[in-house]
This record gives C-alpha cells, structure tokens and sequence, in this order.
C-alpha cells in the first residue's frame, strides 16, 4: 500500500502543477478521502485493543473487513486515476496533431502565396524592363538634332 501511495503522491505533485479535469479531480478527492478513512480504521484499531487480540481476531475471524474494502477501492480508484490520466493525454496528444496540422497547412498556403508574389513580382519587372519607354522618338529626334553637321564624316572617307 506504501508503494502504492508513493506513487500516487508523486503523480499528484505533478498534477498538482497542471489544470486537470472535473473527472480526475474528483477521482483525487475520492483517494484521499479513502486514504484518510484507511488511517481512521487502522488508527482506531491500533488504539481499542491490545497487539494480542487484534492478531488473533485477524488469525481466527480473518482480516479486517473495513480495513480491507477500504484497500481494495483505494487500489480501484488509483486504476482508475491512471487510466483517465491516460485518456485525457490521449485526448490532449491528439488535440495538439490536430493544432499543428492546421498550423502546418496554414503555412503552406502562407508560402504558396509568398511564392506566388514573388513569381508575379518578378514577371512585372520582367515586363516593365521590355515595355516600350515613353518619349523615345521625343529623345531620338533631340539627338538627332544636337549632332554636329559632318561630324563622323571622316570615317566614311577613310573606307
């Protein structure tokens, strides 16, 4: 029962730390409460009566009863303590997959968009670096005018 109750102890501290569940709450509670009552049993036998008849009224008419029923929904309800806790991980495990799946989808459409724009982005400047300027001919006719009479000339002669 010690071992047992160490063990319970331990995962108590821990839960202690933890938000848990009505269920799991009250199934703490009912172990305490068991735990006080085998204590009570066990203190009250101990005190009203001697080592001498307590043994032989256990050799003869078998343990105590109350002690003993006391024991055994102790070590049911600290199964059933270790199988909610259980359940509620699976349940908070599977909660969590199911968080990251859609944290993972998210992201994958967050970069499928990324990706998008980028490959927009660059089509744009692709496009904006071949369109037509505007004022070309605005540009070529200034040239064109600026050129010095016979300048150049000199290298068709020299053909």
């Amino acid at each position: 029962m010690f071992i047992t109750l160490e063990d319970f102890t331990s995962r108590l501290r821990v839960h202690a730390e933890q938000d848990i569940s009505e269920g799991l709450r009250n199934i703490f509670i009912q172990i305490l409460t068991t735990l006080l009552e085998i204590l009570a049993l066990s203190a009250k036998r101990i005190h009203h009566g001697s080592r001498v008849k307590n043994y032989l009224e256990c050799a003869l008419f078998g343990k105590d009863s109350k002690i003993d029923s006391a024991v055994a929904l102790l070590e049911r309800l600290t199964k059933s303590e270790l199988m909610t806790t259980a359940t509620e991980t699976l349940s908070q495990v599977n909660y969590s997959a199911k968080v990251i799946n859609r944290v993972e989808e998210s992201n994958k459409e967050i970069r499928d968009t990324l990706k998008q724009i980028q490959d927009d982005s660059t089509i744009q400047k692709i496009k904006n670096a071949l369109k037509p300027q505007l004022g070309t001919l605005e540009i070529y006719e200034k040239a064109k005018a600026e050129i010095l009479r016979d300048s150049g000339q000199w290298i068709g002669e020299d053909i």
